[in-house]
């Protein structure tokens, strides 16, 4: 009875450990992270780019819901937008207030979300972080990541990484955070 005491033993203590070396390279994290920023339909993203010869820029986008801000950048200007169905209203900060225009909503899924698939990322124990896997490259918008290092956080997740624009190589960090509180009030 006691070789089979600790037979049984031996079998639950492997079980349990495969288990457990599975769930630590499991990327079910970051969908999850990806899924909880889809419904809460409520977020800030920040992204900081140190871009030769311009230096270090920041880019800040709010969603709420339908609306969303993005700041003055690179000398695009501040501006708010709404959906409407077909339609997407856009406001634009210009030098006597704000300039409402009205064009067709391209339906375009966001492409942040992208950053946060799965699939594209592994647990690295020393980095204590998603790792982009090797030979994988992410494309957000034309910008090419060739590295990423992924952290997460109860209500907030951070990407640092480096990139690939117009031939230029890029150093970004796009910090996710106020998952469900962010607010967005239209200028007019």
């Amino acid at each position: 009875m006691n070789k089979n005491r600790r037979f049984l033993c031996a079998c639950i203590l492997m079980i349990s450990i495969c288990v457990m070396l599975v769930s630590c390279n499991s990327t079910d994290k970051v969908d999850d992270f990806r899924k909880k920023l889809e419904e809460a339909n409520s977020f800030e993203m920040v992204m900081t780019m140190d871009i030769p010869v311009f230096g270090k820029v920041t880019m800040i986008s709010k969603v709420d819901g339908n609306k969303t801000w993005t700041n003055a950048v690179m000398g695009s200007p501040e501006t708010y937008t709404e959906i409407k169905g077909e339609k997407v209203d856009v406001y634009t900060k210009t030098d006597t207030g704000w300039e409402k225009s009205t064009k067709d909503n391209d339906d375009k899924e966001n492409s942040s979300f992208a950053l946060l698939d799965g699939s594209n990322y592994e647990y690295s124990k020393s980095e204590k972080a998603y790792v982009l896997k090797d030979g994988t490259s992410l494309d957000y918008d034309g910008i090419v990541f060739t590295t990423a290092k992924l952290t997460l956080e109860k209500n907030s997740g951070k990407i640092e990484g480096t990139a690939v624009s117009e031939g230029m190589t890029l150093n970004i960090t796009i910090e996710f955070k106020n998952i469900g509180s962010t607010k967005v009030d239209l200028p007019m």
